[in-house]
């Protein structure tokens, strides 16, 4: 590291944690920052993140649920205030947020298509967010518990070999690191933000910590529908689908309560929600519309 950067030890305790891909792009902005280029540069990457954020958010929707549900996501994601706010900062925050959204929907499509192809690449984007924070592994986790909820059903033992394979692959790419890593562990999340479920609700539909409790109402509305189930005929089962972007969020959510860590590894969760919300608003829209009535006499026959 200090080949890039040369640093004191209160700056490098700082940086373990974003070791070691987010210290190469610190260093790049170093050497472009003489020239007057380089926070444009940062700014530049975060917002291009930002833009394909939006797009996995829509591809995820419609591949989980239907293509309204992506619409509305994206749209969710794409006018969310912190979204907003993050991809204009110089940070490696909404890198990561791209790099979970993109992992997630390909290993979404990897249960309903087990080919090697998408396995490999769900390996080397796992591996590029353990690079960019080391608490990336947090969705590499929520992974492999959507994994074995739906492989019990299945009990295929070559899904499950090619799923240990590509978890193995991504382990190896990431073997340079891990003995910083696992060093610094404590420091993975950040320190000690005391957040409640309130605050973090607030910032991720509102952007601010100002909204009265009033402001609740229609996400918990739509959060609450989202929950009911389909009659969409797809590659997994509507439970494992519902249950997928609950359990994304809710053990994000979960960390930042229990074990109080930083609030950047929260913002892949905004996404989680958006297709919650979307997922409500579209199922009501539907029940409301003269599509339903033909899907329910559909299915009499």
């Amino acid at each position: 590291m200090d080949r890039f950067l040369p640093l004191n030890n209160a700056a490098r305790q700082r940086l373990y944690p974003l070791l070691p891909l987010a210290i190469i792009l610190i260093a790049a902005y170093l050497r472009f920052d003489h020239l007057g280029s380089g926070e444009p540069l940062l700014r530049l990457a975060s917002a291009l993140a930002g833009v394909l954020t939006v797009a996995c958010a829509y591809a995820l929707g419609r591949t989980l649920f239907a293509r309204g549900v992506g619409w509305i996501a994206a749209l969710l994601v794409a006018v969310s205030p912190i979204n907003v706010y993050i991809s204009q900062q110089p940070s490696n925050a909404e890198t990561m947020t791209l790099l979970a959204t993109a992992s997630m929907l390909i290993f979404v499509r990897w249960t309903a298509r087990p080919r090697w192809q998408l396995a490999l690449i769900l390996a080397v984007i796992n591996a590029a967010g353990l690079y960019i924070r080391f608490g990336y592994a947090l969705m590499i986790l929520i992974q492999g518990l959507l994994f074995v909820l739906l492989w019990v059903r299945q009990r295929d033992i070559r899904v499950l070999q090619l799923y240990i394979a590509f978890n193995v692959l991504t382990l190896i790419l990431f073997i340079p690191p891990l003995g910083t890593a696992l060093s610094h562990a404590p420091s993975w999340y950040g320190g000690n933000v005391g957040a409640t479920p309130r605050f973090i609700v607030q910032w991720l539909v509102y952007g601010s910590d100002k909204i009265g409790w009033g402001g609740y109402v229609w996400p918990a509305l739509f959060g609450l529908v989202a929950l009911l189930p389909d009659w969409l005929a797809l590659a997994q089962p509507s439970w494992w689908r519902r249950v997928t972007p609950v359990l994304w969020f809710g053990i994000l959510l979960v960390m930042i309560l229990v074990f109080n860590i930083g609030l950047t590894i929260i913002l892949p969760a905004e996404v989680a929600m958006a297709l919650l919300i979307g997922r409500g608003v579209w199922l009501l829209w539907e029940i409301g519309s003269p599509n339903m009535l033909i899907i329910i006499l559909a299915t009499r026959h």
